[in-house]
């Protein structure tokens, strides 16, 4: 695959990437801090499913992978064949979740190449999942907490 890094003809591009360095979101980053990028996608092609986890040997520059100028870390691409009963834009999200939990972030940073650092990351996930509240998207009485920046468990109600 060829990539053509030459955008000087792209006016378009110039101005995105001044409102990207200018934003209020880059100025409230820390100065150390590292992105994940999660790319999920379907093709009839495919007859199964590939996924990487790839922790990149430090923070990588990749010109709008983000909306913000932010080194990337980590990648997680998983492709996988078209199938109405697989929803890869919610898993793509759920490493994203993941990705943001301190624990399993810690453990993302210590994993080396061995079966035992695949199982050492999926025990990385179970101290998000203990406290973790799943509620079914159009399931949830919202008026409760309208306006409020987080979410009190006693405050969800369900609809019925």
């Amino acid at each position: 695959m060829a990539v053509n890094n030459d955008h000087s003809t792209d006016g378009n591009l110039d101005l995105f990437e001044n409102h990207k360095e200018t934003s209020e979101i880059q100025e409230k980053i820390p100065e150390n801090a590292q992105a994940t990028t999660v790319l999920v996608g379907a093709h009839s092609g495919l007859s199964c499913v590939i996924s990487a986890f790839v922790r990149l040997a430090g923070g990588c520059d990749l010109d709008n992978f983000a909306e913000v100028k932010i080194p990337v870390r980590f990648m997680f691409v998983l492709l996988g064949p078209e199938d109405d009963r697989v929803d890869y834009h919610e898993v793509g999200r759920s490493l994203s979740t993941l990705m943001s939990d301190k624990i399993f972030l810690e453990f993302a940073y210590q994993a080396r190449v061995s079966l035992a650092s695949k199982c050492f990351l999926l025990f990385a996930c179970s101290p998000l999942l203990l406290v973790a509240c799943l509620i079914q998207r159009g399931k949830m009485n919202t008026e409760a907490w309208k306006g409020e920046a987080t979410l009190s468990f006693d405050k969800v109600t369900c609809v019925k």
